[in-house]
């Protein structure tokens, strides 16, 4: 059952300065975010988390998301933070386990908007069976953010959750075993093997168009293609 001043934060029309100052209002921001985790969230309201890895080598990344709109579609920032933090990892043949979550928020950002992302981040975090185990608050004046910037950090033993399109560069020997993998995971059902890598004076990527001709691939100059991870 949500205690008295939770209730009343969410009944709050949007975000103000005085939810950063470190106040009541602060706290009781935190303590929103941390009812709408729930068991996603390991923390302990400390600066850091201690944890227990097992493994004597571990990959590490960070991340920033920045998105307009902040929500759209099937999609939303939240959920775009923990699938990109999460894929960044998984790609480096990491197991996820462990996430930091840090929110940079404008003042007058809706209360409403804000619990709608950090659902997002509660689910997204419960599909990809990881565990939330620290973060940040930090409230900026109007102008100074779009609304809200989310920043993560991510731990994973090694030993797919994924913004889009994954592309893997295997060896040729184990290209079938790793296709057979991929095609064995609901979200991998339709992975294919595309091409192949060879030897060229000079490197650059081929299409064969379904005509039958050969297309060169341009490396992208800027920004032509939208691109989130």
């Amino acid at each position: 059952m949500k205690n008295l001043s939770i209730q009343a934060l969410e009944q709050t029309d949007t975000v103000v300065l005085d939810h950063g100052t470190g106040a009541r209002l602060s706290r009781e921001l935190v303590e929103l975010i941390a009812e709408i985790l729930g068991d996603t969230y390991l923390g302990t309201m400390e600066d850091s988390a201690l944890l227990d890895l097992p493994s004597r080598q571990i990959a590490f990344t960070t991340d920033s998301f920045v998105v307009t709109p902040l929500i759209f579609g099937n999609g939303d920032i939240g959920k775009i933070a923990v699938c990109g933090t999460v894929n960044d990892l998984a790609v480096s043949g990491a197991r996820p386990l462990y996430l930091t979550l840090s929110l940079i928020i404008e003042d007058g950002m809706p209360i409403s908007e804000l619990v709608t992302v950090i659902e997002s981040v509660r689910d997204t975090a419960i599909a990809a069976d990881v565990k939330i185990v620290a973060g940040d608050t930090k409230v900026v004046g109007k102008g100074e953010a779009d609304r809200l910037f989310i920043n993560t950090a991510g731990v994973d033993v090694i030993n797919l959750a994924n913004e889009g399109c994954l592309c893997l560069f295997v060896e040729s020997d184990s290209a079938e075993e790793v296709l057979r993998l991929l095609q064995a995971h609901p979200l991998g059902q339709k992975a294919a093997i595309i091409g192949e890598v060879l030897t060229f004076p000079q490197a650059k990527v081929s299409m064969l168009e379904q005509d039958g001709t050969v297309s060169t691939i341009e490396e992208l100059y800027g920004a032509e293609l939208p691109r989130l991870c």
